[in-house]
């Protein structure tokens, strides 16, 4: 006779070997534009519906690959009143995956018109691809001034004093009203770029250490006044506070908005790979998500407004995986060839609790934070990354991040 113990060590056993078994899967494609007649928000929404569905019939089904593809172009998913993606509930089984695809980075581009509303999220999210597409918005994110400040935005620094900072507005960029998001409490900093209107660079050392920087802090704004055209009065959350900007450079303005490039809390296996965002693209991994992997993953500057090159990309960050809200935090996390230029926000961040992490040959420059953070992540590995005008900053208690022998000259060199 089988005792328990056995008889449970058995049927553990038979669990392992099925699932180690080779997979008699399939590949499915959910085109959304044959299958549903375009891409709008219905049609998004009813097509990962379908992949839930494929999945959820059991059998072998529940082990394909169930790919939601979009074809090449450039789609505007307006109206849109919800997120564009919600993966919350669609379970593959344990040798299945959901896919979302595009045709390439460069021929397909979804693009979302909601301040309000992600991307993509889900809650208990597993076994997920991202791939070969574009993420964007269709409305402006960032501005610029003559220091002016954006989110994204551009303008010339005019004249500083106690509590204030005139900005002219580039011809073209967002007014600072249009970029101010009230469901946000925080998160509107101005700091200064250079005069290139090709290839603005944030005014810092190449080779960056320190946060905060020792010049051209970030400066926090709270309101705005229009003063007369183009011109506009940054009022400051320190009214005694004095920019240390000089008129004439170009203020970038930060001004966070709700809505995120993708959000997940809890789940396993998620990967990025050959991604592009523009605009936004802060993306938010909590609850102890492990096997994240990003690769040949892209965060652009839009193109030119008025003439000028946007200084900024994004109002956000890029990945910010964490573990605080998980019990055991994150594990097998892999970033890599990843490029970043200009956000508004840190480029890459691990926070507590990430063990087993790796940031790799990413290329990261002009960040208006830090490109890489580490929050008590001293686990983390660092190789061949290439980091400009911006630190690779880390606060754990508990010592420095591992990094190879050429890791500090790469960081620091253009």
């Amino acid at each position: 006779m089988v005792g328990g113990r056995a008889l449970a060590l058995l049927m553990l056993l038979g669990v392992l070997v099925a699932t180690l078994q080779p997979c008699a899967c399939d590949t499915v494609v959910i085109d959304v534009i044959k299958q549903f007649g375009g891409v709008t928000q219905s049609t998004l929404h009813r097509a990962v519906a379908a992949a839930g569905s494929h999945f959820a019939s059991g059998g072998h089904k529940a082990n394909d690959e169930v790919v939601v593809y979009i074809g090449p172009g450039t789609w505007v998913v307006s109206p849109q009143t919800d997120d564009g993606f919600d993966i919350t509930g669609i379970t593959p089984g344990p040798q299945g995956r959901l896919v979302i695809a595009g045709a390439g980075m460069n021929a397909t581009t979804l693009s979302f018109s909601n301040r309000h509303n992600h991307t993509m999220r889900g809650r208990h999210v597993y076994r997920l691809t991202v791939r070969d597409i574009h993420f964007t918005r269709n409305y402006p994110t960032v501005s610029q001034a003559k220091p002016t400040f954006p989110a994204i935005q551009l303008g010339t620094i005019k004249k500083i004093g106690p509590g204030f900072v005139d900005v002219d507005i580039h011809h073209g960029f967002a007014t600072p009203q249009s970029l101010y998001d009230p469901c946000m409490t925080h998160g509107r900093f101005l700091r200064e770029f250079d005069t290139d209107r090709d290839d603005p660079k944030l005014i810092a050392p190449e080779h960056c250490k320190e946060w905060p920087p020792l010049e051209n802090q970030q400066v926090e704004w709270e309101s705005v006044t229009s003063l007369s055209g183009a011109l506009w009065r940054f009022h400051l959350a320190r009214p005694a506070w004095v920019a240390n900007f000089t008129v004439g450079n170009v203020a970038g303005i930060k001004s966070k908005q709700c809505a995120q490039a993708y959000w997940f809390e809890g789940g396993d296996d998620i990967a990025f790979h050959r991604v592009k965002w523009t605009k936004i693209s802060r993306g938010i991994f909590r609850g102890g998500i492990n096997n994240i992997h990003i690769a040949d993953t892209m965060i652009l500057r839009g193109n030119k407004v008025g003439g000028r090159t946007p200084c900024m990309s994004t109002y956000g960050g890029g990945p910010q995986l964490s573990g605080d809200f998980g019990a055991g935090g994150n594990y097998n996390i892999t970033v890599e060839r990843h490029y970043a230029e200009g956000t508004g926000d840190d480029s890459v961040a691990l926070f507590s609790n990430v063990e087993n992490a790796t940031i790799s040959d990413c290329y990261i420059r002009d960040s208006f934070a830090r490109g890489i953070l580490l929050v008590n992540s001293s686990k983390a590995k660092l190789r061949n990354n290439v980091v400009i005008r911006c630190p690779i900053f880390n606060t754990s208690k508990l010592g420095e991040a591992e990094m190879d022998s050429t890791a500090e000259l790469d960081s620091t060199t253009a």
